[in-house]
């Protein structure tokens, strides 16, 4: 089980953070809205956390690289680049 993490509220008198906008997908939303309502967390919340947490090295994101189908003519490199042997 998690510790819950406590709300933060704004103190009196100072003005509101910025609004920002990002995009995910609605079946993520959801799910993260789930989650968050049942911790006792809003979405800014959660947002905030992350975002402060990426921020200062306490989150790292997974590491991947993303390979993207090829768009070749149906010349293969060698031929296309010069670089082949001539035959």
């Amino acid at each position: 089980m998690t510790t819950p993490v406590p709300r933060r509220r704004r103190p009196n008198g100072t003005p509101p953070d910025p609004v920002r906008s990002v995009r995910v997908g609605d079946a993520q939303w959801s799910r993260a809205q789930t989650r968050a309502a049942y911790e006792g967390l809003t979405m800014s919340e959660v947002v905030s956390l992350l975002v402060g947490g990426y921020g200062a090295g306490r989150v790292d994101l997974p590491q991947f690289q993303l390979v993207y189908p090829s768009t070749s003519t149906g010349t293969d490199d060698a031929s296309a680049s010069g670089s082949g042997t001539g035959e």
